[in-house]
């Protein structure tokens, strides 16, 4: 079986959104194939796709990713490649799929937010924790509260540039965690972006990218 899944781009609100500011998020049109083959032999994974496959009770198989987009350039593969696991397994609905994905995302991360999952599985411009839109779902997690929007908006060309430089990116919301608890000068900041959000968000239901 082969699952087709989009790559994702974080507007506004990157790493503010793990702990529950306003976020925009948008799918574009950059599509991974995921490919199911039967192997006896399984295959050397990522934990993330480790998880996934303990997950849905698969063993022998190999999974096969096939994109023109760099690992590590921060447009959710690793969401993508959890997503399609459990798609390839199972009946979802796209709220349970976005909630499982991120449960799995979590565990092995330890921190972060379910913006990539949900943004991936219900595709178009997603506003997290904003003014705007159409509800789609809430998650929760350790007392922070995720509310999810599909936000409508006009078309628009936007220009994705790959800086070449990879990055963990456990490790950069481990980084913005001590960051984020070391006092309120990081949660001033925070509050910031996420007003920057806002007004990025009516912006783009106005297909207005010049500000």
């Amino acid at each position: 079986m082969v699952v087709y899944c989009p790559h994702k781009v974080i507007l506004f609100g990157e790493h503010a959104v793990v702990y529950g500011y306003p976020a925009l998020s948008v799918t574009v049109d950059l599509f991974a194939k995921i490919f199911f083959v039967p192997n006896r032999g399984g295959g050397q994974y990522t934990p993330f796709v480790r998880r996934a496959l303990d997950y849905v009770g698969l063993s022998n198989v190999y999974v096969k990713v096939e994109t023109n987009v760099p690992s590590g350039s921060g447009l959710g593969t690793s969401s993508m490649v959890i997503a399609a696991i459990l798609l390839n397994s199972g009946d979802y609905t796209k709220e349970d799929l976005a909630k499982s994905s991120f449960d799995i995302e979590y565990e092995v991360q330890g921190l972060g937010s379910p913006i990539d999952t949900t943004t991936i599985v219900s595709g178009g411009f997603v506003l997290t924790n904003g003014k705007h839109g159409i509800p789609l779902w809430d998650i929760e997690k350790n007392g922070i509260k995720w509310k999810f929007s599909s936000l409508p908006a006009k078309n628009m060309d936007m220009v994705v540039v790959y800086s070449g430089s990879k990055g963990s990116t456990k490790e950069q919301v481990a980084k913005v965690k001590r960051f984020y608890e070391r006092g309120r000068f990081a949660r001033d900041i925070m509050e910031r972006i996420g007003n920057i959000t806002d007004e990025g968000a009516s912006l783009v239901m106005k297909g207005d990218v010049s500000g």
